[in-house]
């Protein structure tokens, strides 16, 4: 190969890699997890990033994983592994159950949001219970934050509603998988990331 052929095939190729890299970030990731803030203003008033990831096996965290936002990390994970979460939460009826769709929110509060866009594949859940339940002495129940008190926080929870268990169920789930998914160390990144529309 001479040296201008070989210089042709490098631009073809960094214009490749660097068009992909772009398209990654300007198209949704399947799978999103973010909190919103409500009330009071923040400095930063848009979505803050928990992870995100791509079907072709991207994946963008924060180092904070209850609150999310920068600085963020990208990395690679098996794409098998979210097909097989996206499956069986197909098999588990959850892009068609209703009432996981429904938002458990509180007045004001700021709240994190799980999205999946799949294709037909589709479901945004919504909770406040993970950013307000966080001292060890509050409990997020069904119907609000509770001080736990005496009270054993299991029992608490097996006390709930079934609609409710379910859905803290599912979200649980969802949250160890993405958990298992984020590599141990990535690479800095700073682009925008497009959510998942509705």
């Amino acid at each position: 190969m001479t040296m201008k052929n070989s210089t042709v095939v490098w631009t073809l190729l960094a214009g490749f890699l660097l068009a992909a890299a772009r398209a990654d970030e300007t198209s949704a990731p399947t799978l999103a997890i973010f909190t919103t803030g409500a009330g009071r203003p923040r400095p930063n008033p848009g979505p803050k990033i928990l992870a995100a990831l791509w079907s072709d096996g991207m994946v963008v965290w924060s180092a904070s994983r209850i609150e999310g936002g920068p600085p963020y990390q990208r990395g690679r994970f098996a794409r098998a592994k979210l097909d097989s979460l996206l499956q069986g939460l197909e098999q588990k009826g959850a892009f068609t159950n209703a009432a996981l769709a429904r938002g458990w929110l509180g007045p004001d509060a700021s709240f994190t949001t799980i999205a999946i866009n799949d294709g037909p594949r589709r479901l945004r859940m919504r909770s406040w219970h993970e950013l307000s339940g966080q001292r060890t002495n509050l409990v997020v129940t069904a119907h609000g934050v509770e001080l736990l008190g005496k009270r054993d926080r299991e029992q608490v929870m097996r006390e709930q509603p079934a609609s409710y268990r379910q859905f803290q169920s599912t979200w649980s789930e969802i949250r160890q998988a993405v958990a298992a998914l984020i590599p141990e160390a990535g690479e800095p990144y700073e682009g925008k990331i497009q959510l998942p529309s509705r």
